[in-house]
């Protein structure tokens, strides 16, 4: 229905931890008489479709860089590499019981080893973030996976993030 778009979409871009996202699907199923299952699969349709578009973007992105010449190939293929690496451990971090403060740390220490990473291979994060204004993140902002501060799907490298799945 469309109000059941509306409502998902509007608590999507609100984000949230899993209690706060459980108990707006919860509420949503009730205020438009849907059943939770729909609900949830109304917001996992949308998250997925958003990842593709960022996937979509990064590499759009990616490969510009590299016909400019600000990345060699395997540049290139080693960031995607990285990405998916980074993809995996935060993957596992929602899958833990940690209290905020450790993944925090976890997410701090995860943005320190990408820049030292990034210095190895000769990649300067900076000369590769995509311009103020690019369509490559959400709420406005600069999120891309391309900086020490994002992860490879486009998302904060922040507790919130860690916690909301």
């Amino acid at each position: 229905p469309p109000q059941l778009s509306v409502a998902v979409g509007a608590v999507n871009a609100h984000g949230g931890d899993g209690e706060r996202r459980t108990a707006l699907i919860e509420q949503i199923a009730a205020d438009t008489g849907s059943d939770v299952a729909t609900v949830e699969a109304s917001f996992e349709a949308q998250r997925a479709e958003r990842m593709a578009e960022r996937e979509a973007a990064k590499t759009a992105h990616l490969d510009g860089l590299v016909t400019e010449g600000t990345l060699t190939q395997e540049q290139r293929d080693a960031l995607e590499a990285k990405f998916a690496e980074l993809r995996t451990e935060k993957e596992a971090l929602k899958d833990q019981d940690l209290s905020r403060e450790d993944i925090r740390a976890a997410m701090e220490e995860a943005r320190d080893d990408l820049e030292a990473w990034a210095e190895a291979e000769g990649i300067d994060l900076d000369d590769i973030k995509p311009e103020r204004g690019e369509k490559s993140g959400r709420k406005g902002h600069r999120h891309h996976g391309f900086d020490a501060e994002h992860d490879d799907d486009g998302e904060s490298l922040e507790v919130d993030d860690v916690e909301e799945s």
